[in-house]
């Protein structure tokens, strides 16, 4: 699924609203049609994080919740060094960019 990601960022440590800041300048720097995933700690104050990119306009294609190293590795096989944890609490964030 991820393979077919264009462009990727890694916000875990990071909640909302600075998460939400920090995507939506990363969505700003992406290309018009481009696949953007963004990876976020599954907490509740980044629970609202989707439907605020939704409002930006950009079109959501999915929402992941990743809760271990291995569902990592299969939706973001590029490289999985960056995620050494064995158990996550993680949300993939699956976004079209549209301009």
């Amino acid at each position: 699924m991820s393979s077919s990601l264009d462009q990727f960022i890694d916000l875990r440590g990071i909640t909302c609203p600075m998460a939400f800041v920090k995507a939506r300048l990363f969505l700003d720097e992406c290309a018009s049609e481009e696949i953007a995933g963004i990876l976020v700690d599954k907490t509740k104050s980044n629970d609202p994080l989707p439907r605020s990119i939704e409002a930006l306009g950009h079109y959501l294609l999915s929402v992941t919740q990743v809760g271990t190293l291995e569902e990592l590795q299969e939706l973001y096989p590029h490289d999985a060094s960056p995620f050494p944890e064995t158990s996550l609490q993680l949300m993939l964030i699956k976004v079209q960019v549209k301009k």
